[in-house]
Protein backbone atom coordinates (compact mmCIF):
# COMPACT_ATOMS: atom_id res chain seq x y z
CA UNK A 1 0.00 0.00 0.00
CA UNK A 2 1.72 3.33 -1.04
CA UNK A 3 1.54 6.08 1.51
CA UNK A 4 1.83 9.81 0.29
CA UNK A 5 3.43 12.49 3.49
CA UNK A 6 4.15 15.56 3.33
CA UNK A 7 7.47 17.51 5.06
CA UNK A 8 8.78 20.95 4.62
CA UNK A 9 12.41 21.87 4.70
CA UNK A 10 15.13 24.09 3.69
CA UNK A 11 16.94 24.07 0.47
CA UNK A 12 19.14 26.63 -1.12
CA UNK A 13 18.29 27.97 -5.12
CA UNK A 14 20.50 29.71 -6.97
CA UNK A 15 19.02 32.86 -8.70
CA UNK A 16 19.33 33.10 -12.00
CA UNK A 17 20.02 37.06 -11.58
CA UNK A 18 22.58 36.22 -9.58
CA UNK A 19 24.35 33.57 -11.54
CA UNK A 20 24.19 36.14 -14.80
CA UNK A 21 25.49 38.62 -12.15
CA UNK A 22 28.48 36.41 -11.28
CA UNK A 23 29.58 35.36 -14.93
CA UNK A 24 29.61 38.73 -16.33
CA UNK A 25 31.29 40.39 -13.17
CA UNK A 26 33.92 37.38 -14.07
CA UNK A 27 34.66 38.20 -17.60
CA UNK A 28 37.59 40.16 -19.06
CA UNK A 29 36.85 43.43 -21.50
CA UNK A 30 36.99 40.77 -24.73
CA UNK A 31 34.89 38.25 -23.15
CA UNK A 32 32.41 40.74 -22.09
CA UNK A 33 32.06 41.99 -25.56
CA UNK A 34 31.44 38.81 -27.22
CA UNK A 35 28.79 38.20 -24.08
CA UNK A 36 27.09 41.01 -25.27
CA UNK A 37 27.03 40.32 -29.28
CA UNK A 38 26.23 37.01 -28.39
CA UNK A 39 22.97 37.79 -26.46
CA UNK A 40 22.24 40.78 -28.70
CA UNK A 41 22.07 38.38 -31.59
CA UNK A 42 20.31 36.01 -29.62
CA UNK A 43 17.61 37.85 -28.37
CA UNK A 44 15.54 40.35 -30.16
CA UNK A 45 14.28 42.18 -27.46
CA UNK A 46 17.93 43.36 -26.69
CA UNK A 47 20.11 45.67 -29.58
CA UNK A 48 22.98 47.60 -29.92
CA UNK A 49 22.68 51.47 -28.26
CA UNK A 50 25.42 53.18 -30.66
CA UNK A 51 23.68 56.53 -31.00
CA UNK A 52 25.00 58.03 -28.19
CA UNK A 53 28.55 56.66 -29.06
CA UNK A 54 31.46 58.88 -30.93
CA UNK A 55 31.99 57.24 -34.31
CA UNK A 56 35.93 58.25 -34.03
CA UNK A 57 36.75 57.46 -30.50
CA UNK A 58 33.75 55.33 -29.21
CA UNK A 59 33.04 57.87 -26.13
CA UNK A 60 29.97 59.07 -24.62
CA UNK A 61 29.03 62.09 -27.20
CA UNK A 62 28.80 64.46 -23.89
CA UNK A 63 32.53 63.18 -23.09
CA UNK A 64 33.65 63.76 -26.62
CA UNK A 65 34.97 67.34 -27.14
CA UNK A 66 34.19 67.08 -31.34
CA UNK A 67 30.81 66.06 -30.63
CA UNK A 68 30.39 69.34 -28.88
CA UNK A 69 31.62 71.34 -30.65
CA UNK A 70 29.81 69.77 -34.05
CA UNK A 71 26.50 70.34 -31.93
CA UNK A 72 27.52 74.36 -32.26
CA UNK A 73 26.31 76.89 -34.94
CA UNK A 74 30.09 77.71 -35.69
CA UNK A 75 31.00 74.57 -36.46
CA UNK A 76 27.97 73.70 -39.10
CA UNK A 77 28.92 76.99 -40.71
CA UNK A 78 32.90 76.33 -40.91
CA UNK A 79 31.72 72.92 -42.63
CA UNK A 80 29.64 74.84 -44.77
CA UNK A 81 32.90 77.06 -46.15
CA UNK A 82 34.91 73.92 -46.53
CA UNK A 83 31.84 72.49 -49.07
CA UNK A 84 31.50 76.05 -50.96
CA UNK A 85 34.46 78.18 -50.57
CA UNK A 86 34.65 81.30 -50.47
CA UNK A 87 36.10 81.46 -53.94
CA UNK A 88 33.91 79.30 -55.26
CA UNK A 89 35.25 76.32 -55.38
CA UNK A 90 35.54 73.11 -53.00
CA UNK A 91 38.37 73.01 -49.68
CA UNK A 92 36.68 69.26 -48.73
CA UNK A 93 36.20 65.92 -50.82
CA UNK A 94 33.14 64.32 -49.92
CA UNK A 95 35.42 61.21 -50.85
CA UNK A 96 37.48 61.83 -48.27
CA UNK A 97 35.26 60.93 -45.17
CA UNK A 98 34.41 58.02 -46.63
CA UNK A 99 38.46 56.54 -46.28
CA UNK A 100 39.10 54.26 -43.23
CA UNK A 101 42.63 55.34 -41.67
CA UNK A 102 43.00 52.15 -40.25
CA UNK A 103 42.99 50.31 -44.22
CA UNK A 104 46.32 52.40 -44.42
CA UNK A 105 48.40 50.79 -41.94
CA UNK A 106 50.26 48.50 -43.54
CA UNK A 107 49.64 44.68 -42.11
CA UNK A 108 51.69 43.21 -39.93
CA UNK A 109 54.51 40.36 -41.35
CA UNK A 110 53.47 36.74 -40.39
CA UNK A 111 54.94 33.22 -40.14
CA UNK A 112 52.58 32.30 -42.86
CA UNK A 113 53.87 35.27 -45.34
CA UNK A 114 57.53 34.37 -44.10
CA UNK A 115 57.07 30.73 -45.09
CA UNK A 116 55.19 31.22 -48.52
CA UNK A 117 57.70 33.51 -49.33
CA UNK A 118 60.40 30.72 -49.35
CA UNK A 119 58.50 27.74 -50.06
CA UNK A 120 57.83 28.75 -54.09
CA UNK A 121 61.76 28.03 -54.16
CA UNK A 122 61.80 24.31 -53.36
CA UNK A 123 58.89 22.66 -54.32
CA UNK A 124 57.21 22.08 -57.74
CA UNK A 125 54.08 24.12 -58.84
CA UNK A 126 52.07 20.95 -58.48
CA UNK A 127 52.25 20.97 -54.43
CA UNK A 128 52.26 25.05 -54.35
CA UNK A 129 48.20 23.91 -53.19
CA UNK A 130 49.71 21.23 -50.76
CA UNK A 131 52.12 23.43 -49.13
CA UNK A 132 49.50 26.26 -48.75
CA UNK A 133 46.94 24.20 -47.44
CA UNK A 134 50.17 23.05 -44.37
CA UNK A 135 51.28 26.62 -44.04
CA UNK A 136 47.52 27.87 -43.41
CA UNK A 137 47.11 25.37 -40.98
CA UNK A 138 50.83 26.28 -38.91
CA UNK A 139 49.94 28.49 -35.90
CA UNK A 140 51.93 31.26 -34.41
CA UNK A 141 54.32 29.04 -32.24
CA UNK A 142 55.56 26.99 -35.65
CA UNK A 143 53.21 24.44 -35.14
CA UNK A 144 51.32 22.30 -37.39
CA UNK A 145 47.54 21.74 -36.39
CA UNK A 146 46.25 19.86 -38.44
CA UNK A 147 46.47 15.46 -39.46
CA UNK A 148 48.30 14.45 -42.74
CA UNK A 149 45.49 12.58 -43.31
CA UNK A 150 42.65 15.43 -43.21
CA UNK A 151 45.33 17.41 -45.36
CA UNK A 152 45.58 14.49 -48.25
CA UNK A 153 41.95 14.56 -48.32
CA UNK A 154 41.14 18.46 -48.54
CA UNK A 155 43.64 18.43 -51.12
CA UNK A 156 43.01 15.22 -53.26
CA UNK A 157 46.40 13.72 -52.95
CA UNK A 158 47.85 10.60 -51.69
CA UNK A 159 49.30 10.22 -47.52
CA UNK A 160 53.28 10.01 -49.24
CA UNK A 161 53.05 13.20 -51.11
CA UNK A 162 51.70 15.66 -48.06
CA UNK A 163 54.19 14.58 -46.36
CA UNK A 164 56.88 14.65 -49.25
CA UNK A 165 55.85 18.31 -49.25
CA UNK A 166 55.89 18.53 -44.94
CA UNK A 167 59.82 17.58 -44.89
CA UNK A 168 60.17 20.49 -47.55
CA UNK A 169 57.88 22.99 -45.35
CA UNK A 170 60.31 21.83 -42.41
CA UNK A 171 63.23 22.78 -43.95
CA UNK A 172 62.16 26.03 -44.52
CA UNK A 173 63.96 29.09 -41.93
CA UNK A 174 62.68 29.33 -39.31
CA UNK A 175 64.46 25.27 -38.01
CA UNK A 176 61.62 23.65 -36.20
CA UNK A 177 59.06 25.14 -38.29
CA UNK A 178 56.26 22.59 -39.24
CA UNK A 179 56.26 20.31 -36.07
CA UNK A 180 53.64 18.34 -34.74
CA UNK A 181 55.02 18.23 -31.03
CA UNK A 182 57.96 19.65 -29.52
CA UNK A 183 59.99 16.48 -29.49
CA UNK A 184 59.88 16.74 -33.20
CA UNK A 185 60.09 20.61 -33.21
CA UNK A 186 63.59 20.20 -31.22
CA UNK A 187 64.86 17.48 -33.52
CA UNK A 188 64.57 19.45 -36.58
CA UNK A 189 66.40 22.48 -35.14
CA UNK A 190 69.21 19.92 -33.93
CA UNK A 191 69.38 18.65 -37.78
CA UNK A 192 69.74 22.02 -38.57
CA UNK A 193 72.62 22.56 -36.56
CA UNK A 194 74.21 19.13 -37.63
CA UNK A 195 74.28 20.56 -40.97
CA UNK A 196 76.27 24.00 -40.00
CA UNK A 197 78.82 21.49 -38.60
CA UNK A 198 77.74 21.35 -34.82
CA UNK A 199 78.25 18.77 -33.06
CA UNK A 200 74.84 17.59 -31.99
CA UNK A 201 75.62 13.85 -31.74
CA UNK A 202 74.61 14.00 -27.80
CA UNK A 203 71.91 16.06 -27.46
CA UNK A 204 69.85 14.82 -30.78
CA UNK A 205 70.57 11.30 -28.99
CA UNK A 206 69.28 12.56 -25.66
CA UNK A 207 65.91 14.11 -27.46
CA UNK A 208 65.16 11.36 -29.72
CA UNK A 209 65.71 7.89 -27.56
CA UNK A 210 65.34 9.58 -23.84
CA UNK A 211 62.67 12.33 -23.76
CA UNK A 212 60.81 11.21 -20.89
CA UNK A 213 63.65 10.97 -18.98
CA UNK A 214 64.69 14.54 -20.25
CA UNK A 215 61.52 16.11 -19.39
CA UNK A 216 61.93 14.75 -15.79
CA UNK A 217 65.51 16.02 -15.20
CA UNK A 218 66.37 11.99 -14.53
CA UNK A 219 69.98 12.83 -15.75
CA UNK A 220 71.83 9.99 -14.32
CA UNK A 221 69.43 7.03 -15.55
CA UNK A 222 70.25 9.11 -19.11
CA UNK A 223 74.04 8.79 -18.07
CA UNK A 224 73.23 5.05 -17.12
CA UNK A 225 72.15 4.21 -20.47
CA UNK A 226 74.02 6.06 -22.95
CA UNK A 227 77.61 5.00 -21.08
CA UNK A 228 78.27 8.25 -20.51
CA UNK A 229 79.46 10.88 -17.38
CA UNK A 230 76.78 12.86 -15.78
CA UNK A 231 78.59 16.14 -16.25
CA UNK A 232 77.92 15.16 -20.22
CA UNK A 233 74.24 14.67 -19.87
CA UNK A 234 73.94 17.70 -18.07
CA UNK A 235 76.06 20.14 -20.64
CA UNK A 236 73.93 18.48 -23.47
CA UNK A 237 70.78 19.36 -21.68
CA UNK A 238 71.95 23.06 -20.75
CA UNK A 239 72.76 22.82 -25.27
CA UNK A 240 69.40 22.09 -25.66
CA UNK A 241 68.11 24.44 -23.43
CA UNK A 242 70.19 27.29 -24.47
CA UNK A 243 70.73 26.62 -28.31
CA UNK A 244 66.79 25.75 -29.10
CA UNK A 245 64.01 27.12 -28.50
CA UNK A 246 60.22 25.31 -28.74
CA UNK A 247 58.00 28.11 -30.10
CA UNK A 248 60.05 28.90 -33.66
CA UNK A 249 57.76 30.62 -34.98
CA UNK A 250 57.41 33.64 -32.59
CA UNK A 251 60.54 34.57 -33.60
CA UNK A 252 59.83 35.24 -36.86
CA UNK A 253 59.90 39.22 -37.71
CA UNK A 254 60.87 41.11 -41.29
CA UNK A 255 64.37 42.47 -41.42
CA UNK A 256 63.49 46.14 -41.22
CA UNK A 257 61.59 45.58 -37.86
CA UNK A 258 63.96 45.60 -35.13
CA UNK A 259 61.24 45.70 -32.45
CA UNK A 260 58.74 43.10 -33.35
CA UNK A 261 59.89 41.07 -30.24
CA UNK A 262 59.06 43.40 -27.71
CA UNK A 263 55.62 44.14 -29.27
CA UNK A 264 52.93 42.42 -26.77
CA UNK A 265 48.75 43.18 -27.55
CA UNK A 266 47.50 45.71 -25.89
CA UNK A 267 44.88 46.10 -23.06
CA UNK A 268 42.00 47.74 -22.27
CA UNK A 269 41.48 49.18 -19.01
CA UNK A 270 37.99 48.48 -17.32
CA UNK A 271 38.26 51.80 -14.99
CA UNK A 272 40.19 55.15 -15.00
CA UNK A 273 41.58 57.13 -12.80
CA UNK A 274 41.26 60.83 -13.55
CA UNK A 275 42.09 64.30 -11.88
CA UNK A 276 40.37 66.78 -11.62
CA UNK A 277 41.29 70.74 -12.10
CA UNK A 278 41.46 71.00 -8.05
CA UNK A 279 43.92 67.67 -7.80
CA UNK A 280 41.30 65.32 -6.25
CA UNK A 281 40.78 61.68 -8.14
CA UNK A 282 37.69 60.54 -9.53
CA UNK A 283 36.96 57.00 -10.71
CA UNK A 284 35.60 56.27 -14.45
CA UNK A 285 34.03 52.75 -15.41
CA UNK A 286 34.53 53.01 -19.29
CA UNK A 287 32.61 51.48 -21.81
CA UNK A 288 33.73 49.84 -24.09
CA UNK A 289 32.61 48.96 -28.22
CA UNK A 290 30.16 46.94 -28.84
CA UNK A 291 29.01 46.51 -25.12
CA UNK A 292 26.29 49.98 -24.95
CA UNK A 293 23.16 47.67 -25.24
CA UNK A 294 19.68 48.75 -24.41
CA UNK A 295 16.01 47.22 -24.13
CA UNK A 296 14.83 47.78 -27.87
CA UNK A 297 11.83 50.03 -27.25
CA UNK A 298 9.58 48.68 -29.91
CA UNK A 299 9.51 45.21 -28.03
CA UNK A 300 8.71 47.26 -24.98
CA UNK A 301 5.50 48.97 -27.34
CA UNK A 302 4.84 45.90 -28.60
CA UNK A 303 4.28 44.29 -25.23
CA UNK A 304 2.21 47.05 -23.85
CA UNK A 305 0.24 46.63 -27.50
CA UNK A 306 -0.54 43.03 -25.93
CA UNK A 307 -1.47 43.86 -22.84
CA UNK A 308 -4.17 46.26 -23.81
CA UNK A 309 -5.37 44.07 -26.78
CA UNK A 310 -4.59 40.68 -25.62
CA UNK A 311 -6.83 38.66 -27.74
CA UNK A 312 -4.73 40.00 -30.77
CA UNK A 313 -2.33 37.60 -30.21
CA UNK A 314 -2.26 34.12 -29.45
CA UNK A 315 -0.81 33.26 -26.05
CA UNK A 316 2.60 31.68 -27.66
CA UNK A 317 2.98 35.12 -28.79
CA UNK A 318 2.56 37.09 -25.71
CA UNK A 319 4.58 34.33 -23.87
CA UNK A 320 7.72 34.53 -26.19
CA UNK A 321 7.76 38.48 -26.48
CA UNK A 322 7.44 38.39 -22.53
CA UNK A 323 10.22 36.12 -22.15
CA UNK A 324 12.47 37.80 -24.42
CA UNK A 325 11.66 40.80 -22.13
CA UNK A 326 12.42 39.56 -19.09
CA UNK A 327 15.73 37.87 -20.41
CA UNK A 328 17.17 41.44 -21.95
CA UNK A 329 16.03 43.30 -18.31
CA UNK A 330 17.68 40.26 -16.38
CA UNK A 331 21.17 40.97 -18.42
CA UNK A 332 21.00 44.88 -18.67
CA UNK A 333 20.44 44.48 -14.96
CA UNK A 334 23.36 42.23 -14.48
CA UNK A 335 25.89 44.97 -16.68
CA UNK A 336 24.92 47.36 -14.44
CA UNK A 337 25.76 45.38 -11.46
CA UNK A 338 29.06 44.39 -12.84
CA UNK A 339 29.80 48.41 -13.44
CA UNK A 340 28.37 49.46 -10.33
CA UNK A 341 30.95 46.81 -8.14
CA UNK A 342 33.83 48.04 -10.32
CA UNK A 343 33.34 51.38 -9.24
CA UNK A 344 33.14 50.19 -5.86
CA UNK A 345 35.93 48.45 -6.15
CA UNK A 346 38.33 50.75 -7.22
CA UNK A 347 37.05 53.64 -5.17
CA UNK A 348 38.00 51.26 -1.96
CA UNK A 349 41.62 50.73 -3.87
CA UNK A 350 41.60 54.29 -4.52
CA UNK A 351 40.89 55.18 -0.92
CA UNK A 352 43.19 52.62 0.32
CA UNK A 353 46.49 53.20 -1.67
CA UNK A 354 46.10 57.20 -1.95
CA UNK A 355 49.88 57.28 -1.40
CA UNK A 356 50.44 55.70 -4.57
CA UNK A 357 48.48 57.41 -6.83
CA UNK A 358 49.74 60.75 -5.34
CA UNK A 359 53.34 59.44 -6.98
CA UNK A 360 52.73 56.07 -8.76
CA UNK A 361 55.93 55.05 -7.27
CA UNK A 362 56.14 51.12 -6.39
CA UNK A 363 57.35 52.16 -2.81
CA UNK A 364 54.18 53.79 -1.44
CA UNK A 365 52.06 50.70 -2.27
CA UNK A 366 50.59 49.35 0.95
CA UNK A 367 49.57 45.84 1.84
CA UNK A 368 46.14 45.25 1.02
CA UNK A 369 44.39 42.00 0.43
CA UNK A 370 40.96 40.94 -1.25
CA UNK A 371 39.11 40.09 1.97
CA UNK A 372 40.46 43.68 3.23
CA UNK A 373 38.33 44.68 0.40
CA UNK A 374 35.36 42.62 0.74
CA UNK A 375 34.88 43.16 4.22
CA UNK A 376 34.97 46.98 3.56
CA UNK A 377 32.21 46.68 0.73
CA UNK A 378 30.33 43.95 2.86
CA UNK A 379 30.75 41.29 0.15
CA UNK A 380 32.16 38.10 0.07
CA UNK A 381 35.83 37.86 -1.22
CA UNK A 382 34.65 35.50 -3.81
CA UNK A 383 32.83 38.11 -5.68
CA UNK A 384 36.27 40.59 -5.27
CA UNK A 385 37.82 38.02 -6.55
CA UNK A 386 35.35 38.02 -9.90
CA UNK A 387 35.76 41.41 -9.95
CA UNK A 388 39.17 41.93 -10.07
CA UNK A 389 40.06 39.01 -12.09
CA UNK A 390 41.66 39.75 -15.87
CA UNK A 391 40.42 43.48 -15.16
CA UNK A 392 42.65 46.67 -15.54
CA UNK A 393 43.00 50.02 -14.48
CA UNK A 394 44.61 53.42 -15.97
CA UNK A 395 45.93 55.54 -13.60
CA UNK A 396 46.29 59.28 -13.95
CA UNK A 397 49.60 59.17 -16.07
CA UNK A 398 47.99 56.91 -18.47
CA UNK A 399 49.62 53.63 -17.43
CA UNK A 400 47.76 50.53 -17.23
CA UNK A 401 48.07 48.17 -14.97
CA UNK A 402 46.30 45.14 -13.64
CA UNK A 403 43.45 45.04 -10.61
CA UNK A 404 45.91 42.18 -8.90
CA UNK A 405 48.85 44.84 -9.11
CA UNK A 406 47.18 46.45 -6.03
CA UNK A 407 47.03 43.37 -3.99
CA UNK A 408 50.84 42.32 -4.87
CA UNK A 409 52.02 42.31 -1.15
CA UNK A 410 54.90 39.43 -1.73
CA UNK A 411 55.99 41.71 -5.03
CA UNK A 412 55.67 45.20 -2.77
CA UNK A 413 57.82 43.74 -0.13
CA UNK A 414 60.34 42.57 -2.51
CA UNK A 415 60.70 45.78 -4.13
CA UNK A 416 61.29 47.21 -0.70
CA UNK A 417 64.28 44.79 0.44
CA UNK A 418 65.81 46.20 -2.62
CA UNK A 419 64.84 49.76 -1.88
CA UNK A 420 66.10 49.07 2.10
CA UNK A 421 69.88 47.61 0.60
CA UNK A 422 70.09 50.91 -1.77
CA UNK A 423 69.23 53.16 0.95
CA UNK A 424 71.42 51.35 4.08
CA UNK A 425 74.91 52.62 5.25
CA UNK A 426 77.53 51.23 3.15
CA UNK A 427 79.90 50.62 6.30
CA UNK A 428 77.15 48.81 8.27
CA UNK A 429 74.92 46.95 6.09
CA UNK A 430 71.93 45.50 7.57
CA UNK A 431 71.02 41.81 8.13
CA UNK A 432 68.54 39.54 6.77
CA UNK A 433 66.73 40.05 10.61
CA UNK A 434 67.41 43.77 10.89
CA UNK A 435 65.57 43.99 7.32
CA UNK A 436 63.02 41.89 8.49
CA UNK A 437 62.76 44.04 11.01
CA UNK A 438 62.15 47.67 9.54
CA UNK A 439 59.63 45.69 6.68
CA UNK A 440 57.56 44.94 9.77
CA UNK A 441 57.82 48.55 11.04
CA UNK A 442 56.19 49.14 7.55
CA UNK A 443 53.67 46.84 8.10
CA UNK A 444 54.87 44.16 6.15
CA UNK A 445 54.79 40.30 7.80
CA UNK A 446 58.16 39.18 6.41
CA UNK A 447 60.07 36.86 7.95
CA UNK A 448 63.82 36.88 7.94
CA UNK A 449 63.65 33.20 5.79
CA UNK A 450 61.51 35.41 3.13
CA UNK A 451 64.01 38.25 2.96
CA UNK A 452 66.66 35.76 2.33
CA UNK A 453 64.53 34.63 -0.88
CA UNK A 454 63.83 37.93 -1.76
CA UNK A 455 67.45 38.73 -1.18
CA UNK A 456 68.76 35.97 -3.70
CA UNK A 457 66.18 36.36 -6.56
CA UNK A 458 66.84 40.47 -6.68
CA UNK A 459 71.17 38.68 -6.40
CA UNK A 460 71.41 40.74 -3.37
CA UNK A 461 74.83 39.87 -1.77
CA UNK A 462 74.63 38.94 1.71
CA UNK A 463 75.47 41.87 4.69
CA UNK A 464 78.84 40.29 5.03
CA UNK A 465 79.87 40.13 1.61
CA UNK A 466 78.43 43.47 0.97
CA UNK A 467 80.96 45.13 4.02
CA UNK A 468 83.45 43.54 1.54
CA UNK A 469 82.97 44.81 -1.24
CA UNK A 470 82.26 48.22 -0.33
Amino acid sequence: MLLQTQEQRLQAKADPQMILANALLNMSCLELTQAVQQEAADNPALEHDDEDLCSGCQAPQEQCAVCVLKRTDGYRNFQEYRCTGDEGYSFHDPEDDDIDPVSLAPEGYTLQDHLNWQIGAIIDEADAAIAEYLICNIDDGGYLRCDLSEAAEACHVSLDRVERVLHAVQSLDPPGVGARDPRECLLLQLAALRQDGADVALPECIVRDHWSELIAHRYGQMARSLSVPTECVERAVHFIRTRLFPYPGSRVRPSWCKTAHKNTPGVKPDVAIVRDKNGSFAVQVLEHEGTNVRVSPSYVRLWQEMQRNPRAYSEAERRTVMESLSRAQMFMRGMEQRKELLRKVAETILEEQYPFFLSESPEDLLPLTQSKIASLLHVHESTVSRGVADKYIQLPSGQVVSFRFFFGKALSAKHMVKVIVENEDPACPYSDQQISDILKSLGYEVARRTVLKYREELNILSSRQRCVLR
